[in-house]
């Protein structure tokens, strides 16, 4: 994989993010967003939709292999998201559980609404992307058949959320004559 350069262009909640790689012939760019896959194209070029002050790590992996599994290499996911976990309530009567997101300004945002199963003893959902430096916790409040809110469980304590991006790789020249310092990507 040799992508070579990266550049993006962003106009309101739209992202256009262009690569260029040094590989030769039909070349498969794999799409991801925060470590997620998205899509694969042969253009080098692709656009995102995301909202407004959204922090998002995009990267492309470039290839001529028609066969590269684009999930199974994947690169690292980066924390914007975070898995939630829980365990079925002790009450027989839980038929579904609320998932409740709640920031540091105490703004509650139900964030997922699951079923519970007989069978199924643990529970998990995906939060929405985070933003750094907020505080969260998370709830989960099991409901009967009648719609009654039982007690809820605090499934995440509260934490804040603080992703430290890879510094780019770059060089730098000196030129004597100009007495300028030229710095392009390694």
């Amino acid at each position: 994989m040799s992508i070579t350069s990266y550049s993006q262009e962003r106009v309101g909640p739209i992202t256009i993010v262009t690569v260029v790689s040094d590989l030769t012939g039909l070349v498969y760019y794999h799409w991801y967003l925060d470590g997620s896959y998205v899509a694969t194209t042969t253009a080098p070029t692709y656009t995102f939709s995301l909202e407004v002050g959204d922090q998002v790590r995009i990267e492309a992996i470039d290839t001529n292999d028609p066969e590269f599994d684009p999930i199974a290499g994947a690169p690292p996911v980066y924390g914007a998201r975070k898995s939630l976990w829980w365990t079925r309530s002790g009450s027989p009567d839980a038929v579904h559980y609320r998932v409740v997101q709640v920031d540091q300004f105490l703004t509650q945002t139900i964030i997922a609404e699951v079923d519970a199963l007989d069978e199924q003893w643990s529970f998990s959902v995906q939060t929405p992307r985070l933003i750094d430096g907020t505080l969260y916790e998370w709830w989960v409040y099991p409901y009967d058949k009648a719609g009654n809110q039982g007690t809820r469980v605090e499934i995440e304590p509260l934490a804040a959320v603080l992703r430290v991006p890879d510094a780019p790789r770059f060089t730098a020249t000196y030129n004597g004559g100009t007495q300028r310092v030229a710095f392009a990507a390694a």
